[in-house]
C-alpha cells in the first residue's frame, strides 16, 4: 500500500508554512506526519538528511522524494499517483 511520509521539525519554518497544505491532503491521501527531532530511527531508514522531506512509500521502501521549501500540493498528488 501507497503512503505518503511527511519529515517535519517544529523549529523549521518552511515546514510551518507548508503544515496548512499537508493536513488539507490529509483528507484524500494517506499522510503520515513525522517529527524528525523524535523520530531518528524511521529518518535514518529513509535517509532524511533536511526537512521538509516527503518520502512516497510502498510496502514500506521509497519510491520517491520531494525535499525543500517550494514543495506544492499538486507535485505531491502527481508522485503519489
Amino acid at each position: 500500500m501507497k503512503k505518503i511520509l511527511y519529515f517535519t521539525a517544529p523549529w523549521c519554518e518552511p515546514c510551518k508554512a507548508l503544515r496548512p497544505r499537508i493536513e488539507k491532503l490529509a483528507a484524500e491521501l494517506p499522510i503520515q506526519i513525522i517529527n524528525v527531532d523524535t523520530s531518528k530511527a524511521t529518518c535514518d531508514k529513509y535517509g532524511v538528511k533536511s526537512v521538509p522531506c516527503i518520502i512516497i512509500t510502498m510496502n514500506d521502501y521509497g519510491i520517491g522524494r520531494i525535499v525543500g521549501d517550494n514543495i506544492t500540493e499538486d507535485a505531491i498528488r502527481k508522485m503519489f499517483n
